[in-house]
This record gives structure tokens, sequence and C-alpha cells, in this order.
């Protein structure tokens, strides 16, 4: 009797086995017919089925910047680098425009970004003054968007929040104004050496009242 009982249990499983196998099984050619009828067949290979065929891939997410793509894909890994390195260069902007010392841009500016931003240390410097920044993000996005400068460039990022902007007299170390203002500014970022530097940005503003 024990016997037949763990035969017939035997039985019974290897026949639940096989009628979720054919419903996979089914459920497959049928979503292939579908995306055959309908001229979609090329979109199988986006399609998520857990186990079987996860997509995206583990280790990739679809490019926030291209959201229509499904097939542009970008490292979790390489973006989050990006935007840890972008907010260390963000870290060296402040101190050399808190401090007027173009130098402290060195390894963390490069091309149009580090012209740029030498500019505005400069006129401040003209002008007896230095500049902070209290910034709080939003939003910080990661993914490829070509530089519109340098379309060889693709590692972007974009940051949305608010920011208060304080200058101070360098003679004395007074407060002479503070701006509040919101900021949309998108940044890209090109490897040297080991680190991703701020080589362009397109930084767009608006006063808060």
């Amino acid at each position: 009797m024990v016997g037949a009982r763990k035969l017939r249990l035997r039985i019974v499983g290897s026949r639940t086995r096989f009628l979720i196998t054919a419903s996979v099984l089914l459920l497959l050619w049928l979503v292939f017919v579908w995306f055959a009828a309908t001229g979609r067949l090329a979109e199988l290979r986006y399609l998520n089925v857990p186990l079987l065929h996860p997509y995206p891939p583990a280790g990739y997410v679809q490019n926030p910047f291209n959201p229509s793509d499904k097939g542009d894909l970008i490292s979790v890994g390489e973006a989050a680098r990006v935007k840890a390195d972008l907010l260390r260069d963000g870290v060296a902007e402040l101190s050399a425009a808190a401090q007027g010392d173009t130098g402290k841009l060195a390894g963390a500016l490069t091309g149009r970004a580090l012209d740029s931003f030498t500019a505005l240390i400069q006129r401040n410097n003209v002008q007896g003054i230095s500049e902070g920044a209290d910034n709080h993000f939003e939003s910080v996005v990661a993914g490829h968007l070509a530089d519109p400068n340098d379309p060889g460039i693709v590692w972007a990022v974009k940051e949305t929040g608010t920011a208060t902007l304080l200058f101070y007299s360098k003679s004395t170390g007074d407060l002479l104004r503070q701006e509040r203002e919101r900021f949309e500014s998108t940044y890209w970022l090109t490897l040297v050496g080991n680190h991703y530097l701020i080589t362009d940005a397109l930084v767009r503003t608006g006063p808060i009242s």
C-alpha cells in the first residue's frame, strides 16, 4: 500500500510538472503567434519572462534619456559611478568658487566646462567677491545622452532642484546678497584615467520669489 501510494504521488507529480511545462510552452507559442500576426516579432527580444528570459538582463536598465527604445540599455554600475564622480566634481567646483582658486578645478573639470567655470571665478575675483551655493536636489538621473557639442561624449547626468546662491565680499567676508533659484542642469562627463570629469554643461535656472 505504501509503495503504491508513493508511485501514485510520483505519477501525479509528473503529470503536474508536465501540465505546467505544457502551459508555459503554449503561452510562449501564443505570444509568438500574436507578435508575428501584429508585425512586432522583433520586439520578442525585449519580452520579460522571469527565469526564462528576464529583460533587461541583470545589471542593466533602460536608458532614461531614451525611453522609447527598449534596446537602449545602460550599465547600472557604470551609471552609479558617473553620478558619484559628478558629486565629487561638484564639490571641487564649490570649493574653487568659494576660495576664488581655479587650481582646485584640476581633476574635476575639463574642456568647455573648465573654460566656463574658470571664467566665472576670474570675473568674481575681479569684482572682489566669492560665491557659494546650498543645493537641494529633487532628482539626479544618469544615462546616455550625446553632448550636442561633441556627440562622442555620451554619459550625462541631469539634476533638478533648488539652490541658494551666496555672494561674499572677499575683503571682509561679509554676505553681500543671496539669490534663490530653481535649476535643471545637464552635465556631460568624459572618462579621464579612472575618473569621470565634467566636460560640458547645459544649465537652466529661474528665480524663486
